[in-house]
């Protein structure tokens, strides 16, 4: 599998979907070694911790944040809960040593 589009399910499960949720979906299918691109759309829900299994992946090409006009297409009040203070850790081992492009 090169690409996980969480568009391609329900919006309803998808707005449901916990950082354990997406880090068990990641593990599950070997991300690290086999996912280039990543789309969390509709993932409200997540704060970041959960694309943890990504850590250390050399193939991973893209990963689609773009979680708030997906809220407004929703209708839904709330704010995303993702946090990039939780994510730091993990953004600076995935891209250490990597050209910034």
């Amino acid at each position: 599998m090169e690409t996980l589009d969480f568009e391609d399910i329900e919006e309803d499960l998808a707005i449901k979907l916990s950082d354990g949720d997406i880090s068990a979906v990641l593990t599950c299918i070997d991300a690290v070694n086999r996912l280039k691109t990543l789309k969390l759309t509709n993932c409200i829900n997540i704060i970041g911790v959960g694309l943890e299994p990504l850590r250390g992946s050399s193939i991973i090409e893209q990963i689609d944040l773009s979680l708030v006009e997906n809220i407004r297409v929703l209708g839904l009040v709330r704010n995303h809960q993702f946090h990039v203070s939780s994510c730091c850790p993990f953004w600076i081992a995935l891209l250490k040593g990597r050209a910034v492009r």
